[in-house]
């Protein structure tokens, strides 16, 4: 389980969040006949996706934890799963950075939900 956590100064509710489970099935045509189908693994990820809205103060601090904290996205930390209510191991998969048009930043991130 990672030891990092999500910055308690951000917003962790993505709005209009979305999740959508990892393609977990693996198929095989034999010559005659459907195809066979079989699990991956037991131990499979869910993809969230969804923005949150930050100040540029929050924007820095999220933009540290990203770049910095997480080395550039490339470690997990614990977040808060939104199906099950508890801290799960999650990745920031890809995330962009657009200005609101006013004072404000929306961040619109993908996560990845490690089992």
């Amino acid at each position: 389980m990672a030891d990092i956590t999500w910055p308690e100064t951000l917003p962790y509710l993505l709005a209009g969040w979305s999740m959508k489970p990892s393609d977990n099935v693996m198929r095989s045509q034999p010559e005659r006949g459907p195809a066979k189908t079989r699990r991956k693994t037991t131990a499979k990820t869910k993809n969230y996706s969804g923005s949150i809205y930050l100040s540029s103060s929050q924007l820095d601090t999220f933009l540290s934890f990203a770049e910095d904290t997480i080395k550039d996205c490339s470690l997990s930390f614990l977040f808060p799963d939104y199906m099950t209510n508890e801290f799960a191991s999650a990745r920031i998969t890809s995330y962009t950075v657009n200005h609101d048009g006013r004072n404000g930043f929306e961040v619109a991130i993908e996560l990845e939900v490690l089992p």
